[in-house]
């Protein structure tokens, strides 16, 4: 049946809906010097059209930036960092959740800020952007696959001397297609 995968933030706590009462009219803006602001909690829900529900599928304390189904529906790749403060990007991780049994499996491990994740056709691998897979590097993005269950990265895009802005999957899953910056 048609299901459909979304991100949900956190329902606000009764002591940060007094808080914002005790405002009034005023304007609470919780930005850096940078303009960035914190971020709220979120999980992954799955809504079934055909019966009408939703249910939570991940759970904790993160803040979800990136979700892409599998091509069987059955498993959520998505991006999560463990903490909704300011500046804290390098701390998104690549993780898998199985539908059924609501169970998570990361990815990725560095400091690193990964994006756009993806699968590619077969469901075997998840795919996702980062400047680097070791830390934190003000580099271009390079496009990376590992398996679904867990293993190391592969680069992909290797042989690109450029910055990636985006990809998507032949269906074949023979090649890949690409939009960027070349140097």
């Amino acid at each position: 049946s048609l299901r459909i995968a979304l991100v949900a933030e956190e329902p606000k706590t009764d002591e940060e809906k007094k808080a914002a009462k005790a405002l009034g009219d005023a304007i609470d803006v919780d930005d850096g010097a940078n303009g960035q602001g914190r971020a709220r909690f979120s999980n992954i829900w799955i809504a079934t059209i055909a019966d009408k529900s939703v249910a939570r599928v991940t759970e904790g304390d993160h803040v979800v930036t990136a979700l892409k189904p599998s091509p069987d529906g059955a498993r959520v790749a998505y991006i999560a960092r463990p903490n909704n403060r300011r500046n804290q990007q390098n701390l998104a991780e690549v993780y898998v959740v199985d539908i059924a049994s609501r169970a998570s499996t990361r990815l990725t491990t560095n400091e690193a800020p990964e994006s756009d994740v993806a699968w590619t056709p077969d469901g075997a691998q998840v795919t996702y952007l980062t400047g680097s897979t070791a830390g934190w590097e003000l580099a271009q993005e390079k496009l990376y696959a590992l398996p679904a269950a867990g293993g190391a990265p592969r680069l992909l895009s290797k042989a690109w001397d450029g910055d990636i802005r985006e990809y998507f999957w032949a269906p074949s899953g023979r090649s890949v297609l690409l939009s960027g910056l070349r140097r």
